[in-house]
């Protein structure tokens, strides 16, 4: 049996690009096939102090490079980007980043 592929690769040169430009652990944008096309952007850094430097940067250039990608306004409420370190975030950041409201929803992932 086939493998199904459950979404498509999002311009894996502007990736590379911002990963290399913030110099990120990894930087990816997604979108779903089913669910009406929602958007996923992962980013993984190496330690907390880039997060609390940097995701503000990134949420602004994600906010205006995926609009042009938006078929549907259910498409642009369903953006969601998920920030990774494998270091311990402290409280006050996660609920810095999760409750910000500007374009997109936020997850802060730590091991």
């Amino acid at each position: 049996m086939k493998q199904k592929i459950l979404f498509d690769y999002i311009s894996p040169e502007y990736s590379l690009e911002v990963k290399e430009t913030y110099t990120l652990q990894d930087f990816k944008i997604v979108r779903l096939k089913d669910f009406g096309g929602i958007f996923v952007c992962f980013c993984s850094f190496s330690t907390t102090k880039e997060i609390e430097e940097i995701w503000k940067k990134i949420n602004g250039i994600l906010a205006s490079y995926l609009t042009e990608y938006f078929d549907t306004d259910f498409q642009k409420w369903n953006v969601y980007f998920f920030l990774t370190t494998r270091k311990k975030t402290s409280p006050s950041l996660q609920y810095k980043i999760e409750n910000d409201t500007f374009f997109l929803s936020k997850n802060s992932l730590t091991n």
